[in-house]
Formats: C-alpha cells, sequence, structure tokens
C-alpha cells in the first residue's frame, strides 16, 4: 500500500503511538474518549519532537463557526467533516507528505 497506518482508539493511547512510531502525519478525530483531539494536540505542540508533525482534524460537528475550529484553522490545521470518505482523507495526505518527503 502507499501509507502505513497505526491506529488508536483513545487518546492516550494516541499519545503513546504517536511517541513510539514518529509519524509523517496524524489524523485525530475531535472527540476521542479519555484525551480529546485538542488537549492531544496542544500536548504536542509543547514538545520538540511532535510539534511539527502535521496533523487532520476528523470533526463530525456541523457547526463550522465552531470557535475552537476557527483556532485550530489559524494555526494551520485541516479539518475534514464527517461523513467522509477514504478519497477524501487520500486527497488531504498527498500533498502534506509529499512536502514533507519533497
Amino acid at each position: 500500500g502507499e501509507f502505513e497506518v497505526a491506529v488508536a482508539s483513545e487518546g492516550e493511547a494516541g499519545l503513546d503511538l504517536v511517541e513510539s512510531w514518529n509519524p509523517d502525519l496524524i489524523l485525530l478525530d475531535m472527540r476521542l474518549p479519555g484525551l480529546s483531539g485538542l488537549e492531544i494536540v496542544s500536548i504536542l505542540q509543547k514538545e520538540q519532537s511532535t510539534k511539527d508533525i502535521p496533523v487532520i482534524f476528523l470533526t463530525g460537528l456541523a457547526i463550522k463557526e465552531d470557535s475552537e475550529e476557527g483556532l485550530l484553522k489559524k494555526n494551520g490545521f485541516i479539518f475534514i467533516t464527517k461523513p467522509v470518505s477514504t478519497q477524501d482523507i487520500i486527497n488531504q495526505i498527498k500533498p502534506i507528505l509529499a512536502k514533507k518527503t519533497g
């Protein structure tokens, strides 16, 4: 396949995975059991080793004026609203990974 993918079903496990795996990109749900997507990003941004990993948020929130989303978009994060197709995600991922490897 084109991508190696590792999956965590809750926030703390996701953080552990990032530390052990050092991914090129993180797809992150806004609402997770345990730590929320926002909490995870704030932790990642404080660490030198993880602060530059691109993050794409998946959100089921239809409310585009959400203040959290506005703040994160201002900081360069990408949002994809669920339901989402695999192709939508791949279309967002490819240019980001191309920049990292190019």
